[in-house]
């Protein structure tokens, strides 16, 4: 048996032991740089480590949760909107939820806002009973302040992108008055009554006129694209396909185009990707080998995210380099002589696919010619 000394220092010793532990814990949470509060079974605030009270400029206090809002100066992420008392991480947490990535803001009077991203819990005994709930409160203010800025940022570059758009748009509408003007005397002048070299000066003049305003057309058709809002509607590709036949002037049996993907349904802006569909069509029927009929095959594929239609040409093809410069505007990488237009459709299918989240490219066949691909996303 061991001495009643012995048994006298064990409950002093086991005491001394749960103290330093005690002091050990204290110490963390109070060094720790991240904010840590924490309220009781009762729902009263019972811990503010050193973090918390230099971010709200005070200790716990005893008060009901209805006050923790403006007594502590806790607002929405916007740090403008009081947090109600439901919304509060430590009060949801007390109320039994895990509170997970929870943003506020602490607007402590004469301090700059401090963003907030709170993690909770409650907190159980060994036996379950409920003893309180704990709160972690992580500063985000710079994480937050690079983001506004960026948004800032953002919504800037979208309008000077608008800005340029509408000083295009009204370039491209103002100059085409005065040329369909010069065209017009032109057209007007009888060339058998001049000399020859005169004559070809003005049909080589008449030439340009019409080119100029084909490519101001072409110019006013693209910006267009971002003057008006989307406006999606279910749909299907063959009824896409019928508009864009109709403005491109072919017959719906021509036998020159298979259409293998008409009855897909799909949700998009007819009017806009019907445009993307008649210049991927224009270019396809365009770019064929000389002396030779063009064939075109349209085909869709669907995923978990949306439909990408491919229109398979047997044309001239792409030199895989150039492919990315092929959709800018009044980009031509073939010379007129050879092909005609005014490299101005594929930056038209870019922009058409852009404007609907999606994307386009173009590669080249494994065999002649060259897919054109329009990628649309489709929510669930």
């Amino acid at each position: 048996m061991g001495s009643s000394t012995d048994k006298l220092t064990r409950p002093a010793s086991a005491s001394n032991g749960l103290m330093r532990e005690a002091e050990f814990i204290t110490a963390l949470l109070e060094h720790a740089g991240d904010g840590v509060v924490a309220c009781d079974a009762n729902g009263d605030l019972a811990l503010f480590n050193q973090t918390s009270r230099d971010w709200h400029g005070m200790d716990a206090m005893t008060l009901p949760p209805e006050q923790w809002s403006s007594r502590y100066d806790l607002f929405h992420a916007d740090g403008v909107t009081p947090l109600a008392t439901e919304d509060i991480p430590l009060f949801r947490a007390f109320s039994g939820e895990q509170v997970r990535s929870a943003g506020m803001v602490i607007a402590r009077h004469g301090h700059p806002p401090r963003h907030i991203e709170a993690e909770g819990r409650p907190i159980f005994s060994a036996t379950g009973e409920k003893i309180g709930a704990v709160v972690v409160m992580h500063d985000i203010t710079e994480r937050a302040n690079a983001h506004k800025a960026l948004e800032a940022h953002a919504d800037l570059l979208a309008q000077r992108v608008r800005d340029l758009s509408e000083l295009a748009y009204a370039t491209s509408h103002d100059l085409s008055e005065p040329l369909r003007g010069i065209r017009g005397h032109l057209d007007q002048v009888q060339l058998d009554a001049l000399p020859e070299d005169v004559a070809q000066a003005i049909k080589l003049s008449r030439d340009e006129a019409a080119r100029m305003q084909a490519l101001m057309q072409g110019l006013l058709q693209y910006v267009q694209l971002d003057q008006h809002p989307l406006q999606p509607q279910n749909t299907t590709i063959g009824a896409l396909l019928d508009q864009a036949f109709r403005d491109l002037g072919l017959s719906p049996e021509d036998p020159r185009i298979r259409r293998l993907a008409d009855t897909l349904p799909l949700r998009a802006d007819p009017t806009v990707l019907a445009q993307a569909l008649r210049c991927g069509l224009d270019n396809a029927l365009k770019f064929h080998a000389p002396n030779q009929t063009a064939e075109v095959e349209i085909t869709a594929d669907r995923d978990e995210t949306g439909i990408t239609i491919h229109i398979r040409d047997d044309g001239v093809g792409i030199e895989p380099k150039r492919a990315v410069r092929a959709f800018r505007i009044f980009q031509r990488l073939h010379p007129r002589t050879l092909f005609p237009g005014h490299g101005i459709g594929l930056a038209k299918v870019m922009r058409a696919a852009q404007l609907h989240g999606g994307s386009a490219d173009l590669t080249n066949n494994p065999g002649p010619g060259a897919t054109l691909s329009i990628r649309i996303p489709q929510r669930r």
